[in-house]
């Protein structure tokens, strides 16, 4: 995009407008290089941290677990371009020892999948259904 069809300029931006603005453009390139890898057979986006997670799937014992909001932005985070069902989220997050499976947890990962919805790190396009947003791609989602 040309620079005069902006409202501002580069040269008008400043420090933390340009850093803003290049960690979004850097998160929209790895949703697009991910969702490129997706149709082409492959899974993840560039730069998935795998050597955390056993082949088995389930977390490292060594490891302690994510927040709840981090377990979920990793792991739409390697699909950024699929949508998942919460409650196929919230069995991937049991599965790989991130979340308890009992009644309470389930309740708490929803209000969390909610907040971080509202946050604007994940958007919802249909009920039930997320999917992580380039905002939600630049969060530090190590543990």
């Amino acid at each position: 995009m040309a620079a005069n069809s902006l409202s501002k300029t580069v040269e008008e931006m400043d420090l933390d407008e340009l850093e803003v603005d290049l960690r979004a453009s850097r998160a929209m390139t790895t949703l697009l290089e991910a969702a490129i890898a997706v149709r082409r057979g492959g899974s993840g986006p560039p730069g998935a941290r795998p050597d955390l997670v056993r082949d088995s799937g389930s977390a490292s014992t060594d490891l302690k677990p994510p927040s709840k909001r981090k377990a979920v932005l990793r792991l739409l985070g390697e699909r950024p371009a699929e949508m998942m069902k919460q409650s196929a989220i919230r069995d991937e997050l049991v599965r790989r020892g991130w979340l308890d499976d009992t009644p309470r947890a389930t309740h708490s990962l929803a209000v969390t999948i909610s907040k971080t919805t509202q946050r604007g790190d994940l958007e919802r396009p249909k009920p039930a259904h997320y999917r992580i947003t380039p905002q939600g791609m630049v969060v530090d989602t190590t543990f």
